[in-house]
């Protein structure tokens, strides 16, 4: 069993043992005196063994001692393996895994999340030219392009969201609504009785007179979607209601 630590943390116990007779390999040694001299420890990457920084090792039980970790012992992330010999008893090991606060704080003491939020965004991770060559696409994904790695190297910055993304977004999702829509598309989509256009028309009428609007005194023009020829005109009475509507063939 790999026993897991905080990084850079005092007070942290780890049992050792069993400690038993050397000459017999099976009489439990319960009275040793184990020194932190006695506890190396070897630290990942290291290449020499460091001695426990402070303080010894205590029976607990039947051979079993525990021994507190400080934060010296721990200030290095990756694994750690503990050797004791200590003079009379046969040799002990234990490995353990250092982990960073905020991981060890989510998977052992439940007080903490894996840190995946929006800081990762507001490191440039996601950017806007990107998406606007259309390297972000399901033939993207479905081809593995989008990783890990390539998220890392730039792909995605909140600033490029924050200062122009959505609207550039939102004027091309408006500019294919308005090419989806023409009268070609739609004009056999509903039958009508030949005075009242279509549902699909009606809803393009309305589109266009959101978006293609010009306003003269009380007529308004509505242009198609080349900004200048007419589409639809609406004569208005003195308030907003029309008293009459011309549409384009």
């Amino acid at each position: 069993m790999t026993l897991l630590l905080k990084q850079s943390t005092a007070s942290q116990e780890v049992p050792l043992g069993y400690f038993l007779d050397s000459a017999d390999g099976n009489t439990e040694e319960t009275g040793l005196t184990i020194a932190n001299t006695d506890i190396k420890l070897w630290k990942n990457g290291a290449t020499t063994l460091a001695n426990k920084n402070s303080g010894g090792a205590t029976h607990i039980s039947n051979g079993v001692y525990y021994a507190v970790l400080d934060a010296t012992d721990t200030a290095t992330l990756g694994p750690l393996v503990i050797f004791c010999h200590v003079s009379g008893a046969l040799a002990v090991r234990v490995e353990c895994l250092v982990l960073a606060a905020n991981v060890y704080d989510s998977l052992v003491a439940a007080s903490d999340r894996l840190q995946i939020h929006a800081a990762e965004i507001s490191n440039d991770l996601i950017t806007a030219a990107v998406i606007a060559t259309g390297a972000i696409d399901a033939d993207a994904f479905a081809s593995n392009a989008i990783t890990g790695s390539a998220i890392a190297a730039d792909a995605i910055g909140s600033s490029e969201l924050a200062a122009s993304a959505v609207t550039e977004i939102a004027t091309a999702v408006n500019a294919e609504v308005v090419d989806a829509l023409t009268v070609d598309v739609i004009a056999d989509s509903v039958a009508t009785d030949g005075s009242r256009p279509t549902i699909a028309q009606a809803l393009l009428m309305i589109l266009r007179f959101l978006t293609e609007k010009s306003v003269s005194g009380t007529t308004v023009t509505v242009k198609k979607e080349d900004g200048t020829t007419s589409s639809m005109t609406f004569t208005l009475d003195n308030g907003t209601n029309p008293t009459s509507i011309t549409r384009a063939s």
